[in-house]
């Protein structure tokens, strides 16, 4: 279905971070990433951690993260819910004691729908990075619209 010619998509962009390590955070965690860098179309709520989409459309979304583990045995699976659905998810057993990953969603959200990012399950100990002087935030969520 093509839009009308005079359909116009608003921006709309965020991207936003933790400036806190968090620890041991255990399964039904959800992250609130606290240091908003960009909210065009003020989508990211700061008080709950959740996107939650202005406009429907096609969105792209992204979370990156680093995690340091105290054992070769930790595990964590991170994952991101759409008004409490998952649909995109990360697992990191760790080989080594610091993991850097992410995973991208492209979906389509209706206006009013709720994104955010959550533990699934974990075990312990880990530690996930927040922002760091010297080289700049370790977890990041962000998204922007694509097409309306």
């Amino acid at each position: 279905m093509a839009l009308a010619e005079d359909t116009i998509c608003p921006t709309v962009a965020f991207r936003s971070q933790l400036t806190k390590n968090i620890n041991n955070p255990s399964a039904g965690f959800h992250f609130v990433f606290d240091d908003v860098k960009l909210n065009i179309g003020n989508g990211y709520n700061t008080h709950h951690g959740a996107f939650v989409a202005p406009v429907s459309g096609i969105y792209f979304l992204n979370f990156r993260f680093t995690i340091s583990a105290g054992t070769s045995s930790s595990l964590i699976r991170l994952v991101m819910k759409i008004n409490g659905e998952l649909v995109s998810h990360t697992m990191s057993a760790f080989e080594s004691h610091i993991v850097a990953d992410s995973f991208t969603n492209i979906n389509h959200l209706n206006a009013g729908d709720d994104v955010w990012i959550e533990v699934k399950e974990s075990n312990y100990p880990f530690v996930i990075y927040g922002d760091h002087a010297t080289i700049g935030p370790h977890s990041v969520f962000e998204g922007f619209l694509i097409t309306c």
